[in-house]
């Protein structure tokens, strides 16, 4: 099994390297001022060129040293306590509980209910602008479980103890992985994950082999609780480390878009996505009798309504010129994703009854939270399919 782990962290350097010598984007070089290359009119100098690309490089990877270090030693730090969790099952249900391999099952089912309550539970923290509140309920989940385990006499009990500590554990990876989202700048951003991935593992494997042994050298109490608080002093030097990094500025938006992400078309879109979408979106105000979006028009913008009421409505083919109101839309309801996520024109007006605000998202930024490419966009355009045109 030790080989199987080593031998997946290596396919994981790989990747590392492949990433790491991947070209930077050229994106934003094309987006630079068409004045630039114009020529310089009679009797001007040709400004000198300002170097700017390598020394903002250098200083953006200063800046996040610090918190890239306490990311990457939580990261290490949860990957090798919860590798071995796996091996543990095998250990505690055959010879330290004498429940016989069958009890292998119910304390491996424990680790999937604990992720799958980690990741709910993770789901309502990461949008939070400060983060170290959950790291620390993160790896309290963590420590208890360990200790618990390590006091377990029964099935059920190290059961529970081993959901506790996959909840713990789904928590510190989801929010360990927000704050690297918000700390790391998109050009090296697959390059460092990469690495992290990579790191991972091979804690993984360091923990597959060296927890069985500690536990049959030292026995599970106190070997597992001095675990868990040694997990505790790693998280609270990680938090050190990461600094304000943790946190994010707040957004005036903020409370609409977390009311708007309650929608039915969010469902299954990630907490990171929604977070990213908070310093995007433009504040847009609106007049009485404005058309926000025109029937036939190119699908460009998505909108939530942070004040004001509006009116979607299409023409009328029986009657031209004229148009037929499909609905009503109020504060926190949303439009303009069906021609975003379909590429089709407009399909139906949406119109300002009365003057409001909304917050627009462009197209790029749009399709980027929802996945476009995923399995997601599938499930978002079923939603459409028995009244496609009461969206726009």
């Amino acid at each position: 099994m030790t080989f199987a782990f080593l031998i997946n962290a290596a396919t994981f350097v790989v990747i590392a390297v492949v990433l790491w010598t991947l070209p930077p984007s050229r994106a934003g070089a094309k987006r630079a001022d068409p004045k630039a290359a114009e020529p310089p009119a009679a009797g001007e100098q040709t400004p000198s060129p300002t170097p700017t690309a390598q020394p903002s490089a250098g200083v953006d990877l200063r800046e996040i040293a610090r918190p890239l270090a306490g990311i990457g030693l939580l990261h290490f730090a949860g990957y090798a306590l919860t590798g071995g969790v796996p091996v543990l099952t095998v250990i505690f249900a055959t010879d330290i509980l004498g429940a016989g391999e069958a009890a292998t099952g119910f304390l491996n089912t424990a680790i999937g209910i604990g992720g799958v309550a980690g990741a709910i539970l993770a789901g309502g923290l990461v949008l939070r602008r400060r983060l170290a509140p959950a790291l620390t309920v993160g790896v309290l989940a963590m420590a208890a479980g360990m200790a618990l385990l390590g006091a377990s006499t029964f099935v059920v009990g190290a059961m529970i103890a081993i959901a506790l500590a996959s909840i713990g554990n789904l928590v510190l990876e989801v929010v360990t992985t927000t704050i690297y989202q918000r700390v790391t700048p998109d050009r090296i951003r697959g390059r460092g994950l990469g690495i992290l991935m990579t790191t991972g593992t091979l804690a993984e494997a360091l923990g597959s082999l060296l927890l069985p042994v500690l536990i049959a050298a030292a026995g599970p109490w106190p070997a597992l609780p001095i675990l868990g608080a040694l997990m505790i002093v790693v998280v609270g030097a990680s938090i050190v480390l990461i600094g304000s990094a943790a946190n994010r500025e707040p957004s005036p938006f903020e409370a609409t878009i977390l009311r708007a992400a309650r929608q039915p078309l969010f469902t299954g879109v990630g907490s990171s996505s929604i977070e990213r979408a908070l310093g995007r979106v433009v504040e847009t105000p609106v007049s009485a009798g404005e058309a926000i979006v025109t029937e036939g028009d190119r699908a460009d913008r998505f909108y939530i309504i942070e004040s004001g009421t509006f009116t979607v409505s299409r023409a009328d083919p029986a009657a031209p010129g004229a148009h037929r109101v499909l609905r009503q839309l109020g504060r926190d309801d949303v439009f303009g994703e069906l021609g975003l996520l379909t590429g089709a024109p407009r399909s139906a007006t949406v119109t300002a009854e009365t003057d409001g605000v909304l917050l627009a998202l462009d197209r790029r930024d749009f399709l980027a939270m929802v996945a476009r490419t995923g399995t997601l966009r599938g499930r978002l355009l079923g939603l459409y399919e028995d009244a496609p045109a009461a969206n726009a």
